[in-house]
């Protein structure tokens, strides 16, 4: 996997990092991945200009940079036609669970929190670009309010940021020799478990180190 850094990196007092050590030998459980699937089948046919790990991402960067930030307003920036939006945003609909939940998972202390991706059962190659997508979508969501141009932003918050960045340009490498594909594929999967662990941690980080900027 390329585009990225390994995920060894030290952020500040080591939130991130505690976090991020769990997964290098597995992926940490994501508890929405059972929505995937109903949330991209929705948002396909709403014709939405986002997919549904990049939408989550939107939404996961708007709660870091926004006290108050609703769904309606999300479902803004992700189906522009309301119209077709009317129903992703029934009571039931899998992305009102998916805000509600999110808020939850984000304002606990559980850390239950974990981003919206593609199950395991799916290809790495289709996995490593949601990841990417996610990441997107947090940048831009944070880009929602002004905290994410604010020079005052914690070190630790600027590193994270940085990471995301880097891993919105995540690719899948490929290798044409037999064995060093076989190796290769062990060490993309091995690097997907940890971005995404890392992903999961540092939005935590993010959203708890940015309390005080979005309640001024």
């Amino acid at each position: 996997m390329s585009g990225h850094r390994r995920t060894d990196k030290r952020h500040g007092g080591g939130s991130a990092e505690g976090a991020a050590g769990i997964g290098r030998q597995r992926c940490y459980h994501n508890a929405m991945s059972i929505l995937h699937a109903e949330v991209a089948r929705d948002l396909d046919a709403a014709s939405a200009e986002m997919q549904a790990a990049e939408a989550h991402g939107c939404l996961c960067g708007a709660l870091c940079a926004l006290d108050e930030y609703t769904f309606e307003q999300w479902l803004a920036e992700i189906s522009p036609d309301v119209a077709r939006a009317d129903a992703l945003g029934l009571p039931d609909s899998p992305l009102r669970l998916l805000f509600d939940s999110t808020g939850e998972s984000l304002r606990s202390d559980a850390m239950e929190f974990s981003p919206l991706l593609p199950d395991d059962d799916e290809s790495l190659a289709l996995r490593t670009d949601a990841l990417a997508q996610w990441a997107q979508g947090f940048l831009y969501g944070l880009a929602t309010g002004d905290i994410g141009r604010n020079p005052a932003l914690p070190g630790t918050v600027k590193e994270v940021l940085g990471d995301f960045a880097e891993i919105s340009r995540a690719t899948l490498s490929t290798d044409a020799d037999s064995a060093d594909a076989v190796v290769g594929d062990e060490a993309d999967e091995e690097a997907y478990v940890e971005l995404h662990e890392f992903m999961r941690a540092g939005t935590q980080l993010v959203y708890d180190e940015l309390l005080a900027l979005r309640r001024p």
